[in-house]
């Protein structure tokens, strides 16, 4: 069984990047073979590096991660391919300054709501992010997930699975400038930078749009070792399909494949309704993708959430606070005065 999942994953991977619409400036280089495969490589790379960060991980809302009942809502971060990047000539940047990418999420979670008596809870979410632009990039992402968790030890152990839909845009000069394209390696006697200022000077811009869809579906175990704890691990793959258009000659690329993934993490609640959450995504990538023969690249998350709704509870804590509340007597309760008899 894990043999032909293997096979099924690996028939499917990632693609190198294509050009799907258009005719490009680097028609010269793409017909030669070591401008060709120098292009390719590091255009499929980039692409897939850059989209696992834009694609989405479900903590807060995940009944994986975190259990609960009713509403939460959520701050989460996904910080970029940890020491991934590259310099403009190709080479790999050490070392690696790593922005973080933010994300507002909400879920609603409905079945464990006690330790005592723990059963299995089912969660839906959708995330945002409201189109923003910093530095001349303009970025958007939205998404939905669902999840299901099953206790099989108590509320010690669980297992489930997560599903979730990512769509992220970005707007950017993400190919460089010609003088930049120009001086990067074989590219030089391919490119002519006065033809592409022409094309920039009459599109008065450019910038390039990069989408992100991805549909991923994980399996997983979760432990509890104390109420306050919990420990996650996750593992599946992401359907991904990413469409770049290039500015400066109006073509469109495309890349697609299943990307498989592996996740762990950890989350510690405090106050009861606050929960502290990080942990890491390592994702494969074929070696015909690889400019350098490396096929692991990871990212590191990490969310802050509340809930709104009830949280987990032992049925002595709920026992020992009723004990404290004042007791409401009912009108037989309550004594009535006595009229004494009149004198006649």
């Amino acid at each position: 069984m894990l043999a032909l999942l293997a096979a099924i994953l690996t028939a499917q991977a990632q693609t190198l990047v294509e050009l799907s619409e258009g005719d490009t400036i680097l028609s010269g280089c793409l017909e030669d073979p070591e401008c060709g495969h120098f292009a390719t490589l590091l255009l499929s790379e980039t692409m897939m590096e850059v989209g696992l960060t834009l694609q989405r991980d479900p903590l807060a809302s995940s009944a994986l991660v975190n259990r609960g009942y009713g509403l939460v809502t959520e701050f989460a971060v996904d910080s970029v391919p940890v020491n991934r990047l590259k310099n403009d000539d190709g080479t790999r940047q050490t070392p690696v300054a790593v922005p973080l990418l933010p994300r507002l999420a909400v879920g609603y979670h409905v079945g464990s709501y006690t330790f005592d008596d723990p059963f299995p809870q089912v969660g839906v979410g959708a995330f945002l992010l409201p189109p923003i632009k910093v530095a001349g990039v303009s970025l958007a992402s939205t998404g939905l997930d669902s999840s299901f968790a099953v206790p099989v030890y108590r509320h010690h152990i669980w297992v489930g699975a997560d599903a979730n839909y990512t769509f992220t845009q970005v707007r950017a000069q993400l190919i460089g400038t010609p003088d930049q394209l120009n001086n990067l390696g074989p590219f030089e006697e391919f490119v002519d930078p006065t033809a592409v200022d022409l094309v920039c000077e009459l599109s008065q811009s450019c910038n390039d749009r990069y989408t992100v869809n991805a549909f991923a579906m994980r399996f997983g175990v979760a432990v509890d070792p104390v109420t306050p704890l919990t420990f996650y691990t996750r593992v599946g793959a992401a359907y991904v399909n990413h469409l770049l258009w290039i500015g400066w000659d109006e073509t469109k690329w495309r890349q697609r494949g299943l990307q498989p993934q592996f996740q762990a993490g950890g989350g510690l609640r405090l106050a009861d309704k606050l929960q502290l959450t990080a942990g890491t995504t390592l994702a494969w990538k074929r070696a015909e993708v690889s400019s350098d023969g490396v096929e692991i690249i990871g990212k590191v998350v990490g969310s802050v959430s509340y809930r709104w709704g009830q949280h987990r509870y032992w049925y002595s804590d709920a026992r020992a606070v009723s004990q404290l509340q004042p007791e409401v007597l009912s009108e037989e309760d309550v004594p009535t005065a006595v009229t004494p008899p009149s004198k006649l």
